[in-house]
């Protein structure tokens, strides 16, 4: 699809303005917790910097360091998807609404139903640096998460249905 998600971060890879500014709204608005734009950066940072780093540290940190950006590639990539549908449908149901007000309704929807370690509550993630703790932070977030989901599907349901916008109510039973 044209403006699929792995579309998406291929324009982004290309320095394609539209897709960066895209994923950096995303990020500003705490959708997207790593950065795409930062880690291109960064990859040229890091090609200045080598050496900077020991042989051994650099090696022992590479296992570590892969499957934090995989993880964080993949949940990223899945809130993009989230955030293109939920646009989509955001759009249908306000069809008079700005690009930037359907974004910001979307971003916050996204924000609000999937897991993010940015997002969960600070004793959570006060909880999550200890040993045994990492594991509180994913039922936290479900728990946060499926709440969100029930109260946008309902408000969604009830604003719909009082002012008879159907592609909303529709919306909220989708979430549902």
């Amino acid at each position: 699809a044209k403006n699929s998600a792995y579309t998406m971060y291929q324009k982004a890879a290309k320095n394609d303005p539209e897709a960066l500014q895209f994923l950096k709204k995303l990020k500003e608005r705490g959708v997207i917790d790593s950065s795409v734009v930062a880690e291109t950066v960064k990859r040229n940072v890091d090609r200045f910097g080598e050496g900077a780093e020991g042989i051994l540290s650099k090696t022992a940190k590479a296992p570590f360091r892969g499957a934090a950006a995989v993880y964080g590639g993949v949940d990223d990539f899945g809130k993009v998807i989230a955030m293109q549908s939920e646009m989509a449908a955001y759009k249908k149901a306000f069809p008079n609404a700005t690009d930037d007000e359907i974004f910001d309704y979307a971003a916050d929807v996204v924000r609000n139903t999937m897991p993010s370690y940015s997002t969960a509550a600070p004793a959570v993630r006060a909880l999550s640096r200890i040993p045994f703790g990492t594991y509180a932070t994913f039922p936290a977030e479900v728990l946060r998460t499926q709440k969100n989901i029930i109260k946008i599907g309902l408000k969604d349901i009830r604003q719909g249905v009082a002012t008879g916008n159907a592609a909303l109510a529709s919306t909220g039973l989708r979430r549902l």
